[in-house]
Parts: C-alpha cells; structure tokens; sequence
C-alpha cells in the first residue's frame, strides 16, 4: 500500500489534525473533571470524593481503547483491505489525509467506548442506574454492541470477532463494577436515612426540652 498527498495543503492539514487528536487526548482528563464539576454540586459530600476519584480510571481506559484500535484493530483492517484490493487486482494508493482521517474516526470511537465501565460506575454510585436493569436489557445491548462493531470493522468475521467480543466482555466488566457501585450507593443511602431520623429525634428533643424549660 502506497501513501500519496492529493492536495497542496494535506501537509498542515495532516499536521493540525495530528496536533488537534494530541491535544483531545491531553486535556481529556481535564473534559472528564469540567463534567464532574457540572454534576458535582447535586452530590453529597462523601459522593464528590468519590466520583471524583473516578477521572484517572476514565482516562486510563480512555488511552487503552485508543491502544486496543491502534495496535490491534486498525492492523486488521488495513491487512484485510490490502488483501481484498489484491485479489481485485487493485493498486491500492491512499491519500496521505484520508489514512489519518480513518486513523482518527476508529481511535477516537474506541477511547470513548471503554469509558463505558467508568460512566455506568458512576450513574450506579449515584443510584441513576440499577445493575439489575442492565442484566434485564442484556440481550439488546449485545445487538447494539454487535451494530456497532459491524459499522466499525471491515465485512469479515474474524475483524468483527475481534471488536464485538471485547466490547462483550466490556459489558459484563461494567455490570460487575455496577454492582459493586450500587451496594455502596445503599448503604449511603441507608446511612443518610439514619442520619435524618437521628437529627430529627434529636430536633424533637430539644423542642420538648425547650417548652420545658418555659
């Protein structure tokens, strides 16, 4: 496979794309935490910390899928495509921009989607969402994970294989962290109830207590 420019400005435009997916990727972290930021004032106090934890993590996974695309997937589909224009007899020659073009709408797709375990963690933690629905709707997410590989991978199985298991067992990682997010979402909540019936006895002691001391 041979690499061309086709245009006079594919140059500086390769170079601000590279210089624009760089920049997403560095300052990531600090998109994740202006999000917690703008849902962080609904939070109790104990919540805040723990949310906020989460923001390395999501990074984390956000450079392992780009890693998973880059390292794995996008070699797959390069052989396959390299194979399938020569049994066509085709002279494959992809422009310069177009490859960095491809290159960036696979790496990008898969960062955000193994942010998946970190998104459903924290919509658990915060009693948004119930494990058990996640185990109910199983089947229909396994479809949407499966169209959403087939639109991401070339027409062959072994390709598809390769994004579909993965995000599979993505899901079923993200029903376990939730479960575990969930339980203490509980017992906070059950704490918090504990909490407010002993301020209240508390308020109603002191109300007797003062019409006694009148």
């Amino acid at each position: 496979m041979m690499s061309s420019t086709f245009n006079v400005v594919d140059p500086i435009v390769i170079y601000l794309k590279v210089i624009i997916f760089l920049a997403v990727v560095i300052i990531s972290p600090i998109i994740m935490y202006q999000f917690w930021s703008f849902v962080s004032p609904g939070l109790q106090e104990t919540e805040r910390k723990v949310t906020l934890s989460y923001i390395p993590f999501a990074f984390i996974l956000f450079i392992v899928g780009i890693g998973f695309s880059y390292f794995i997937l996008v070699p797959f589909v390069m052989n396959f495509m390299m194979d399938l224009s020569g049994e066509l007899g085709i002279t494959q020659t992809v422009g310069i921009n177009q490859y960095f073009t491809f290159l960036f709408q696979i790496l990008i797709p898969f960062g955000v989607i193994f942010q998946l375990p970190i998104v459903l963690l924290f919509l658990s933690r915060l009693g948004i969402l119930d494990p058990a629905k996640l185990v109910k709707i199983r089947k229909y997410s396994y479809f949407v994970l499966f169209v959403v590989a087939a639109f991401i991978t070339p027409p062959d199985i072994m390709s598809h294989l390769l994004v579909t298991v993965p995000l599979f067992i993505l899901y079923e990682i993200s029903i376990v962290i939730c479960r575990v997010g969930y339980r203490k979402f509980l017992k906070a909540e059950e704490k918090r109830k504990l909490e407010e019936i002993k301020a209240e006895q508390q308020r109603q002691i002191d109300e007797v207590m003062g019409n006694l001391e009148k």
